[in-house]
This record gives C-alpha cells, structure tokens and sequence, in this order.
C-alpha cells in the first residue's frame, strides 16, 4: 500500500508539471470599429468568426494553447473612442 501511494503522489506531481503553463502571454488588441479584433479571439478559439458581436466597451478572453496561457483584451473601436485614433 505504501508504494502505491507514493507511486500515486510521483503520478499527480507529474501531471500537475505537465498541466502547468510555460507561458503566460498578455495581448491588447486594437482597431477601428469592425475592423475584426473580435473575429480573430472567435478563429483562435476555434469558433465560427462569422457569428461575433460588436465589442462594447472592452472585452476580456482567456486561451489556453499547448503549453501557453493567453489572455487577450479586446478595446472597441467606437465612435465615442475613435477620437484617439487621430494620433
């Protein structure tokens, strides 16, 4: 029994190793309004990026891809918010 346990600690340490991510990566995307930000979170995530709505304000996407963890903002590009795009 003792060795089964320990056998069994060795098995749940490996596979908590394995889950974990090597890389955290944070992403801001920004665009014109319509321009596709959102559609391409939806192709990633391996979604229909035909079927998005509008971003209203900012949106927030957690992806987990092999071994990186990515998290992604979405800023929208509204009228109210197109005066920064000027510069």
């Amino acid at each position: 029994m003792r060795n089964y346990k320990k056998t069994m600690e060795k098995y749940i340490n490996w596979l908590k190793y394995w889950r974990k991510p090597e890389r955290r990566v944070s992403l801001l995307l920004i665009g014109l309004y319509g321009a596709g930000k959102n559609a391409v979170v939806k192709g990633i995530q391996g979604e229909d990026p035909r079927n998005t709505a509008t971003t209203w304000g900012f949106s927030k996407f957690n992806i987990r891809m092999d071994k990186f963890e990515l998290t992604m903002f979405d800023l929208c590009g509204w009228k109210k918010t197109g005066g920064i795009w000027k510069n």
